[in-house]
């Protein structure tokens, strides 16, 4: 998938990136990146709303393959061409091309666009916590995973979200058998956003 799709992005751009961007710095983590082309996604937008030089973006997968592939942002003009329309579905302002060089048969991602994103492999079960973030997009992992897997992707999640950060993931993913409902709660159900709790909440949960 290259361009958030159309659904989800409005929403972040007109539910989550509003709540957010009053900090002075805004970290925003996408797990299991794969080939970079969400964590892409998502600096364009921010651009458009102008808080793109307050944001640092991490891009993260444990597949180093697919970690070196996203960094190096081409992408073969063909495959690339169907998301365009999503682009202008999805709230784009510019000309999307304005966001790539052209190299033989692939798209380039512009320095403009790269220069806020890190990118690095990291294993969400097994290595620790790296940063707080306002935001996690974390989408279609977790149909991998087992419920015990999940709970304990969650609880790295839980762990570096600032209070009341946002979780974004995949449509066919859910709180519903992994305890996440244990430190998060729904914000957008139906397009799975969800919110970290409070303290006070927590302390609700374990009564």
């Amino acid at each position: 998938m290259f361009y958030l799709k159309f659904c989800k992005k409005s929403i972040i751009r007109k539910k989550i990136i509003p709540y957010i961007s009053s900090h002075c710095t805004v970290k925003i983590w996408s797990a299991g990146c794969a080939k970079g082309q969400e964590v892409y996604s998502l600096a364009i937008m921010l651009q458009e709303l102008g808080v793109y030089d307050r944001c640092i973006l991490y891009a993260t997968d444990i597949d180093p393959v697919a970690v070196n592939f996203a960094r190096e942002g081409k992408y073969n003009i063909k495959k690339t061409l169907p998301y365009f329309e999503n682009y202008y579905l999805s709230g784009g302002k510019e000309k999307f091309s304005n966001y790539f060089d052209i190299e033989d048969d692939k798209l380039v991602i512009k320095d403009s666009i790269k220069k806020n994103i890190c990118f690095a492999t990291h294993n969400i079960i097994t290595d620790d916590v790296f940063n707080v973030f306002s935001l996690i997009l974390c989408r279609n992992m977790f149909i991998y995973f087992d419920n015990d897997l999940q709970s304990k992707g969650l609880n790295t999640f839980r762990n570096s979200l600032e209070p009341s950060g946002f979780l974004v993931m995949g449509k066919s993913e859910s709180m519903n058998f992994n305890g996440g409902y244990s430190y998060f709660k729904d914000y957008d159900k139906f397009n799975r956003i969800y919110k970290l709790k409070h303290n006070e909440d927590f302390i609700k949960c374990q009564k």
